[in-house]
């Protein structure tokens, strides 16, 4: 799998690919970024990591369901 670096991912700019990050850093601090080319990633990274909690996505949006 390769990482960021100074070439395009998936055709996304850099530039454009830090913004997202860091937006998604401002919502979410602890969350973990994975980037990839084409979507390779190691499957466990991705999935089962308790990340998401429909109790607390209710609490801060009831309409959220």
């Amino acid at each position: 799998m390769e990482s960021g670096s100074d070439q395009n991912i998936n055709s996304v700019e850099k530039d454009d690919l830090d913004r997202v990050e860091a937006r998604i850093h401002s919502i979410n601090a602890v969350a973990e970024v994975q980037r990839a080319i084409r979507c390779d990633v190691d499957l466990p990274t991705v999935l089962n990591i308790g990340g998401f909690d429909l109790e607390r996505a209710l609490e801060k949006a009831p309409g959220f369901s």
